[in-house]
């Protein structure tokens, strides 16, 4: 029972970071795309719009995980299939935060 709750925990750390790390190179990729919202993500001028974007992305991350922190039967799920989720998010959002293959595709 206790390893349940401890694996329920994890698994919503790994799904959390998923979201955080996507929703930055998305964000980036929104920002490389249409300039209004590159200078709508500045925050904070001495970062630039990354200010913006890495603050929403924490956000949203952080959101994803105390709401599946709440659900008990995310601990039924398989943690090798979570970390290659995540390991896939890593993939996926360096290349959305290079700017040649982002200017590749716009």
């Amino acid at each position: 029972m206790g390893t349940e709750k401890g694996r329920s925990t994890v698994i919503a750390a790994l799904i959390g970071a998923s979201v955080t790390i996507l929703a930055i190179g998305a964000l980036n990729f929104a920002g490389e795309a249409s300039e209004g919202f590159k200078d709508f993500m500045t925050f904070w001028n001495g970062m630039g719009s990354l200010s913006g974007k890495v603050t929403l992305a924490y956000a949203l991350g952080l959101l994803v995980f105390f709401a599946l922190f709440r659900i008990k039967s995310v601990g039924r799920q398989s943690l090798v299939a979570w970390t290659v989720v995540l390991y896939s998010s890593i993939a996926v959002s360096s290349l959305l935060l290079y700017t040649p293959f982002v200017h590749w595709l716009v």
